[in-house]
């Protein structure tokens, strides 16, 4: 019999009478350090090496999901069959950005006041079937995180702070302190009010979604 449960009260009898009989294991997502090793370990089984920078960036540009991870290593091992060493240029030619991850570069465009490169990348999510809702939500989500990065890092916070604090991985704090320095505290909180009321007026029939999206980015990518 398995128990699962998000939250554990340690002093109930249950809990005690599992650890007594049973095991209790606490399962959580590694980070960014153990699955860079575990990737590193994949790559060597198959003869193959990489550099601790070009591992970050294929963490940071597929995430830290080791199911999607392992993908990327399959598709990278047999791209490079005849190379010993994987390099940046072969996780560009075969990698794909997640959906969380992209939403970085729509946001940096953003934050740099590019609009027509920002409106290119929303497009280019909307050509590879993402719902203008589900970006949306990031775009909120993206928000939220550099008020929380801002607000620490105002704070005298260092980096590794910042990260135990929010509970992101490193490479998500490093993009959130760059991309919130080109914001004010109160551009951000009105970006994640605006977007919240975005979300509501599409669920309320009050506006297209696709036209939703794009009058918010063209907002906060004007200059």
């Amino acid at each position: 019999m398995v128990f699962v449960e998000w939250k554990v009260d340690k002093r109930g009898k249950l809990y005690k009478a599992i650890k007594e009989n049973g095991y209790v294991a606490k399962i959580e997502k590694q980070g960014e350090q153990d699955v860079s090793v575990w990737a590193a370990k994949v790559l060597a089984n198959s003869k193959k090496k990489i550099t601790k920078a070009d591992m970050s960036y294929l963490i940071s540009m597929v995430g830290v999901d080791m199911e999607i991870l392992s993908n990327e290593l399959e598709k990278l091992i047999c791209y490079c069959m005849n190379k010993p060493v994987i390099k940046k240029e072969d996780i560009d030619a075969v990698c794909s950005k997640q959906l969380s991850i992209r939403i970085f570069d729509l946001m940096d465009q953003m934050s740099y006041k590019n609009q027509k490169k920002a409106l290119d990348c929303y497009y280019e999510l909307i050509t590879d079937k993402n719902e203008p809702f589900s970006i949306l939500r990031m775009i909120s989500r993206q928000f939220n995180l550099l008020l929380q990065a801002k607000d620490l890092k105002g704070r005298g916070m260092n980096k590794g702070d910042i990260q135990k604090t929010m509970g992101q991985q490193y490479f998500v704090v490093d993009k959130c302190i760059k991309q919130s320095q080109n914001f004010t505290i109160d551009e951000l909180k009105e970006g994640l009010k605006d977007s919240v009321e975005t979300e509501d007026k599409i669920k309320k029939g009050l506006i297209d979604p696709n036209i939703g999206v794009e009058l918010l980015i063209v907002k906060y990518s004007t200059k």
